[in-house]
């Protein structure tokens, strides 16, 4: 018998019976939208790369790009390896198929995502008094609960991780812990399995997930993403769940350890699609919008912009990875020179007394401040920004983030409102499996 057929089967016939909400991916019901239009830019490169092997002649390989998503004062960037288009509506509150309250909320939906799945890969933005008000002392133990953990940070913590907007059922796991920061906010990502009662381990189940809040605590993040990995297409649970689920369920705590393990030693980007790419989105994240005072509608954030002392504005947008693309992987202590592409988009002239920083991350080498440029660059004008690196000794997927500082001492980055840092995102690897050499 075929396992790959079967585990699927059963999986579907599982999804039916235990967790209806995990195919809705708790959508609502039809006329409780209100729809508006996002507005996606894509950013084409000047230079097409490669984002994988260098291909043989006659041979076709996909290049990643970048993408910047924007609305309703929310933003992030997205690479083409995770999903070809992110769409944006804003949904009303309501009760959702499984009879519990939805919050007036921004939600993200990824089109052409990176791998099929049962789970709907969405992100959920939403106001978290209201929601308090909504969803009583349960919501409220949750968000205590990640306030707490992104304070202290422990490596283990016990009983099940936070999550608001998710699957309606049971953690089953959780591997891949990781404290990570967005533009103006924090919070945990893992990867996880959900369900009603023990079950297999299984690709068309298993979702990268990050639950965060907003420095001021205004708003609450939920992103709930499908990813695959190779260590459960061979895993045998579904067939031991076929011959005796007696015996399996009485066996599920030392499987479920087994697999959290076997995960946990996993790089991020033996995952598909890499976790670091997932990682690189939260952290590009900026959510400008304002808490809404109880009882009081939403008021709108004033745009902001970094002055410079004579009075005009500093800000660039990115254009393209002109080398080095996201997830390119170089052996141990390799050097490399990474080059991005920007415009001036700003009313300030960047002169040769202008810097790059290094801001935050892996700095992988980079000096804590280097000059921007030999000439002037007007506004509308482009510059090809770079920086020499060199890989870590150790293996692993490493990020680092720059921004640039005016003559007066004012640091300012890419859209939107110059607040966001570009970056670099390598993996480090063996030798024998290194991909790309620059």
């Amino acid at each position: 018998m075929k396992t790959a057929p079967a585990r699927k089967v059963l999986s579907i016939l599982f999804i039916g019976l235990f967790s209806i909400g995990l195919l809705s991916g708790f959508s609502l019901p039809a006329g409780h939208y209100t729809i508006a239009i996002d507005s996606l830019q894509e950013i084409k490169p000047a230079v097409n790369f490669q984002a994988e092997a260098t291909p043989t002649p006659g041979e076709e390989v996909e290049t990643a790009t970048r993408y910047f998503m924007q609305f309703d004062d929310i933003s992030f960037y997205y690479i083409s390896t995770v999903a070809s288009k992110v769409t944006a509506k804003t949904v009303e509150k309501s009760l959702n198929v499984n009879n519990l309250i939805n919050p007036k909320m921004d939600q993200f939906e990824f089109q052409n995502y990176a791998v099929p799945s049962l789970i709907k890969p969405r992100i959920n933005i939403f106001p978290v008094q209201e929601f308090k008000d909504q969803g009583g002392d349960s919501v409220t133990r949750q968000i205590e609960k990640l306030k707490q953990l992104t304070a202290n940070q422990p490596a283990n913590p016990p009983g099940e991780l936070p999550m608001l907007l998710g699957e309606p059922a049971v953690q089953l796991m959780r591997a891949q812990l990781e404290y990570v920061k967005f533009q103006n906010g924090a919070g945990i990502r893992y990867v996880a399995q959900y369900a009603e009662q023990p079950w297999p381990f299984d690709n068309n189940l298993l979702f990268y997930t990050f639950q965060g809040l907003t420095d001021d605590g205004g708003y609450y993040i939920s992103v709930i993403l499908p990813v695959n990995h190779a260590t459960l297409e061979g895993d045998d649970g579904f067939i031991r769940v076929q011959e005796d689920y007696t015996k399996f369920q009485a066996n599920y705590p030392a499987y479920v350890d087994y697999i959290q393990k076997q995960l946990n030693a996993e790089q991020p980007n033996s995952f598909t699609p890499n976790l670091a790419s997932l990682d690189a989105m939260i952290k590009s994240m900026v959510v400008e919008k304002k808490a809404p005072a109880a009882g009081k509608p939403t008021s709108q954030p004033t745009a902001t912009v970094t002055n410079s002392p004579a009075g005009c504005t500093n800000e660039a947008a990115f254009v393209a990875d002109i080398t080095v693309p996201d997830d390119t992987s170089f052996p141990p202590g390799a050097t490399f020179k990474k080059t991005w592409r920007l415009k001036n988009i700003g009313t300030c002239t960047w002169t040769p007394d202008y810097r790059l920083i290094f801001s935050s991350g892996d700095a992988m080498g980079a000096p804590a401040a280097s000059k921007l440029t030999n000439a002037n660059v007007p506004p509308n004008g482009n510059l090809d920004v770079s920086v020499s690196l060199t890989s870590p000794e150790n293996e692993g997927t490493y990020q680092g983030f720059f921004k640039m500082r005016a003559p007066g001492g004012a640091v300012f980055g890419i859209q939107p409102n110059g607040s966001n840092a570009f970056w670099v995102l390598i993996n480090v690897v063996p030798p024998s499996q290194e991909e790309t050499t620059v």
